[in-house]
């Protein structure tokens, strides 16, 4: 069902031709995330991270109230059941390691913004969002044999608040996501985000 919905959204995404009064802006951004404690715990993660991302979102003038947005992001853990590995460098030295825990989740958002000011350069969104965590894994970097444990978070759908204002080619926005289902390990979120349309 999930990945139906990402299917349906990236061919939205896909059909859209370059009309006149497009808008594209890219994003980027940092989030503090909030993942369910239970789920967090089972995994030997805090329930507290972070992710720096990348999105790029479409509307257009003539119904300037809607707008997609894609994007991913990388998504840093705070490991409690960290391990540590003896590796083999290039040269034949050898030396331990610690593992870290990451991964990665694309996303697909879509729902209304509100224009806001006589410059309209504020607005307001209220939007559905869904969202996949495809790679999620406590590792040692960089290293193509050693050991790897799979980490069980998965991210669903979510509702997203948000006001962003722009200055010249530059915008600012706070957007606030909230997961509907946290058993899947992503609670909520709070996204910072810096960009610039093209």
């Amino acid at each position: 069902m999930l990945r139906g919905a990402i299917k349906i959204l990236l061919l939205a995404v896909i059909s859209v031709s370059a009309n006149a009064g497009d808008q594209w802006i890219w994003d980027g951004y940092f989030s503090s995330i909030t993942l369910e404690r239970e789920k967090a715990f089972q995994e030997g993660v805090d329930d507290d991270a972070y992710s720096l991302g990348t999105s790029v979102s479409y509307a257009n003038d003539n119904i300037n109230w809607l707008m997609l947005t894609g994007g991913l992001e990388l998504l840093f853990y705070e490991d409690n059941d960290a391990f540590t590995q003896v590796v083999e460098e290039p040269d034949g030295d050898r030396k331990s390691e610690s593992s870290d825990a990451n991964g990665v989740m694309a996303y697909l958002e879509f729902g209304p913004r509100l224009v806001l000011g006589k410059r309209q350069s504020t607005f307001l969104t209220a939007r559905a969002g869904v969202s996949t965590i495809f790679e999620s894994s406590r590792s040692i970097s960089n290293c193509s044999n050693c050991y790897e444990e799979d980490i069980d978070l998965n991210g669903g759908y979510y509702f997203q608040f948000g006001v962003a204002h722009s200055a010249d080619s530059v915008s600012v926005g706070v957007y606030f996501n909230r997961y509907l289902n946290e058993d899947s390990g992503i609670k909520n979120s709070l996204r910072l985000s810096i960009g610039t349309g093209f």
